[in-house]
């Protein structure tokens, strides 16, 4: 009776575990148990900090085929900010998890080029790194127009695409 009940179970699962509420299941399963598995003194200690950035607003490009782009104004004063911090608080490097990719026109956005010299100059001091996706193929020289930014520039690329 036991095998029995044992296969009937294993049956269901197989069946269950390929529709969507299997896999709503499978994920919150996963969740509770990192949940259970994190501890709190890790999360203090952690070398990494993250800052949600989620709350700037998006601007228009000014090219030829708009789009919309992070504004970088709230992005220079994050990073000044974070390079004025002292001592244990300083941070070891600065990365932005933004894409800032050229169009076909140029730069994604006018203020870049002013932007990304800030950046440089603030580099020597505490790495800072800023995304690139949709320049990938122009090689490493192109990821941010001029070759003098290639050091700023980090892949942000997702290898599964996002909803949303």
């Amino acid at each position: 009776m036991s095998l029995v009940f044992t296969f009937v179970l294993v049956m269901l699962k197989g069946l269950v575990e390929q529709t969507d509420f299997g896999r709503l299941v499978e994920s919150m399963s996963y969740d509770l148990l990192q949940h259970h598995l994190l501890s709190t003194d890790s999360i203090k200690d952690s070398p990494v900090k993250i800052l949600d950035i989620s709350g700037i607003q998006m601007r228009p490009t000014l090219g030829a085929r708009p789009w919309l782009v992070t504004d970088r104004q709230p992005l220079r004063k994050i990073v000044k900010s974070l390079m004025a911090k002292q001592g244990a608080n300083a941070p070891k490097a600065i990365g932005l998890d933004v894409d800032f990719s050229p169009d076909v026109n140029g730069y994604a956005y006018p203020d870049d080029p002013a932007l990304f010299n800030d950046f440089l100059t603030m580099n020597k001091s505490i790495p800072i790194r800023v995304g690139v996706n949709g320049s990938l193929a122009l090689g490493p020289k192109k990821w941010l127009v001029d070759p003098q930014y290639m050091d700023l520039a980090s892949s942000v690329v997702v290898p599964n695409s996002e909803s949303g």
